[in-house]
């Protein structure tokens, strides 16, 4: 017997009890045992990073490799850095440089023209082990622009060179609902919720571009707002659909939310190919159903004891306001290889009603 023990690895969510025999001034043959209070817990935490994306060029990570080199188009002054951690809890994400945005949210990473170094630490919140992951980024110089010509050629008022000023007049004059002028392309939405995406401009900037993969995720965007106008999500963190008292407990369900995975029927939606291998820079498609649409809808509130059959829910009422959100993903490819993937939204609010 051992007047000692180590917990391993295979104890992890397992109680530990120990028992001890003795011999005391009464005599001997005696014993006693003693339980742990709770499940064990593993004293090392996953710290390497499973993913991050470095404005919105995903990454993997393993224990194995730590540097990544990576070069981004001179038109980005800054980029967005997301991480995720492998554990949910315990771990810490530190970001060098970054601004003071919360992790959750990312950081801005400032790049200068040529090489930037950028660090992300993960650390176990007691300090018991950490990893580090570096990133060594480079900017390109901006190209230099030709002098300006004596007599320069009229250009063509049509030509794709014109699109987003085209598209900035066409809203200023109210001829569409809505214009989108993103460093990736340009989203022109008709009135009746026709729409086109145009990314010739950045095609024409990288002629080593050969092919774009396609992919839509439709999504619905839900707003709820009380006499004070527009609730808060703390406000919303207890509200449901309905909830009910079965069992010796309170069961609450539809917890409310403001993005949806659904269509307008409340189907379930995912993401899906639209386009595989195409060397095109425009897609068209259409919104479902365009505008900002508004009903008044009751819910209930509860907290507190969920065996207190007489702590019933609380009934609250919202205006909610509902639009569609189509969320774009651009793979973009040199030959076989993936050089980087954009995305965007286009939305039934912006200009309708």
């Amino acid at each position: 017997m051992s007047p000692s023990y180590m917990p391993a690895m295979e104890d992890e969510d397992m109680y530990l009890r120990a028992m001890v025999n003795y011999t005391d001034g009464e005599g001997s043959g005696k014993s006693a045992d003693g339980m742990t209070g709770a499940t064990m817990k593993s004293s090392t935490l996953d710290t390497s990073l499973a993913s991050l994306s470095l404005d919105g060029i995903p990454f993997t990570f393993n224990s194995g490799t730590l540097d990544y080199n990576l070069t981004v188009p001179h038109s980005r002054q800054r980029t967005k850095v997301m991480p995720t951690t492998t554990a949910t809890s315990g771990v810490s994400v530190e970001i060098t440089p970054g601004d003071s945005k919360s992790n959750r949210d990312g950081h801005q990473v400032e790049l200068a023209v040529g090489e930037s170094r950028i660090t992300v630490t993960v650390s176990e919140d007691q300090g018991a082990g950490s990893t580090t992951h570096t990133l060594l980024v480079t900017r390109e110089p901006a190209p230099q622009e030709d002098p300006p010509q004596e007599n320069p050629a009229q250009e063509d008022p049509q030509s794709e060179d014109n699109v987003a000023d085209k598209c900035r007049k066409d809203e200023a004059d109210g001829l569409i609902a809505y214009c989108s002028v993103g460093r990736f392309a340009v989203v022109r939405v008709e009135l009746d919720g026709r729409f086109t995406i145009n990314w010739s401009e950045l095609d024409s900037d990288h002629p080593d571009v050969t092919v774009y993969d396609i992919f839509l995720n439709e999504m619905l965007y839900k707003m709820y707002c009380d006499e004070n106008g527009q609730v808060s999500d703390v406000d919303l963190a207890n509200a449901y659909e309905n909830c009910e008292f079965v069992d010796g407990q309170w069961n609450c369900v539809g917890r409310v939310s403001s993005n949806y995975n659904e269509d307008w029927d409340g189907n379930p939606t995912q993401m899906r190919q639209l386009a595989s291998n195409e060397d095109r820079t425009e897609w068209s498609s259409s919104l479902n159903n365009p505008d900002r649409h508004m009903f008044d809808r009751d819910f209930v509130r509860w907290t507190g004891d969920a065996t207190d059959a007489n702590n019933e829910p609380a009934d609250v009422s919202y205006q909610v306001k509902v639009f569609e959100m189509d969320f774009h993903y651009f793979n973009i490819y040199e030959g076989s290889q993936k050089i980087a993937t954009e995305t965007l939204v286009v939305d039934g609010a912006n200009g309708f009603n």
